[in-house]
């Protein structure tokens, strides 16, 4: 969509791939980075079972690529990317102590609501929303809409 070069501005802020963890069956694993609030990169994989270790190990490498830190899905399957991604720093600092590692941290879809008291259209977060998840894809929907949708004559606004 490339808004933010209608809109004139450059990527600010942090630099983030969120990895979303799956293993084997129907889901599929995925990471998408973004700078700021621009999304540049999108991967998608189907994991064969016992195949957690290297999707972490994919998503590590994705992030080194981009300077980016990793927010990934903590529950179920994704409980232990945390302690791949230790692991996979410790090992490249014993190998060399100034090599750049990734700061990671975990995201808690089920986890209640972030300032809850603060308020989202007029009503507590904590009684607009039912958790985290539900906090964070209405945010990114909002994003999203007030992103105006660019064609050859015209900007278009999504309702």
């Amino acid at each position: 969509m490339d808004a933010h070069k209608t809109l004139n501005f450059e990527p600010s802020g942090r630099k983030r791939i969120g990895f979303d963890v799956a293993d084997s069956g129907t889901d599929k694993c995925a990471n998408v980075y973004r700078h700021g609030s621009v999304v540049f990169w999108a991967d998608e994989w189907k994991a064969k079972e016992d195949e957690l270790l290297k999707s972490c190990q994919r998503t590590y490498q994705a992030a080194l690529e981009r300077e980016a830190d990793i927010v990934y899905d903590s529950i179920g399957v994704g409980a232990s990317a945390g302690a791949k991604f230790s692991e996979i720093n410790a090992d490249r600092k014993s190998e060399n102590a100034y090599a750049r590692r990734v700061n990671y941290q975990r995201f808690n879809a089920g986890a209640g609501v972030h300032e809850p008291d603060d308020e989202y259209n007029g009503i507590p977060n904590k009684d607009f929303f039912a958790n985290l998840k539900a906090q964070a894809w209405w945010l990114t929907v909002s994003e999203i809409r007030l992103t105006p949708l660019t064609t050859e004559n015209s900007i278009l606004w999504m309702s």
